[in-house]
């Protein structure tokens, strides 16, 4: 009788939490796609995707700080609004909460506010996953689920541990890896990937 998000957990049958999860899984593919879109996938991401995709640039001065200059720079966090933002914030699963429906112009800041919240704990993890040695050392459960967490449905083994493994270079290359950056790495991963198939 009552909204699932509403209740618990502990309400809900094994049934009906994968139910939810696949529901969850396929809406959040739905806008990583809507965002790889020529419209969604703006210059600001493809300079970007040039500066991460070139190792010899870095090397030869351009690092992790002029990659975080051109994040700052390029695309402000917290100008992300409108379309975007909603798309970003179901790609990343994230919701805005009771409030914001009931309060329209609460909504862009809320879904920013918890956006942030949990990419901290995105950035976190990848710390805690370079101290123990990376995801060359995690069972496929766990692979599976750090994955799922960063965006990335897979269950080839190879796959994930790859695309972990380089999450987790980015992510903990710069110092306090900026939010724009954080939020739109897996489309900058997902369409490296694109152009290298």
């Amino acid at each position: 009788m009552y909204p699932h998000r509403m209740l618990s957990s502990h309400f809900l049958t094994i049934e009906k939490k994968t139910e939810l999860q696949k529901a969850a899984t396929s809406a959040r593919a739905a806008n990583l796609s809507s965002l790889l879109s020529t419209d969604g996938y703006s210059e600001e991401l493809r300079c970007l995707e040039a500066s991460l995709n070139n190792p010899e640039e870095r090397e030869g001065g351009r690092g992790g700080e002029d990659v975080e200059r051109e994040s700052q720079d390029g695309g402000d966090f917290r100008n992300v609004r409108g379309q975007h933002l909603e798309n970003i914030c179901g790609m990343w699963g994230v919701a805005g909460g009771v409030l914001p429906r009931l309060l329209p112009w609460l909504r862009g800041s809320a879904l920013r506010s918890r956006l942030e919240s949990h990419l901290r704990y995105i950035f976190t993890t990848d710390c805690l996953i370079k101290v123990e040695g990376g995801p060359n050392h995690l069972e496929k459960k766990d692979l599976e689920k750090l994955c799922l967490e960063r965006c990335l449905v897979s269950e080839e083994e190879r796959e994930m541990e790859e695309f972990l493994e380089k999450w987790v270079h980015i992510s903990t290359e710069f110092h306090e890896c900026p939010p724009y950056l954080l939020a739109h790495l897996p489309l900058l991963l997902q369409q490296s990937k694109r152009r290298t198939h």
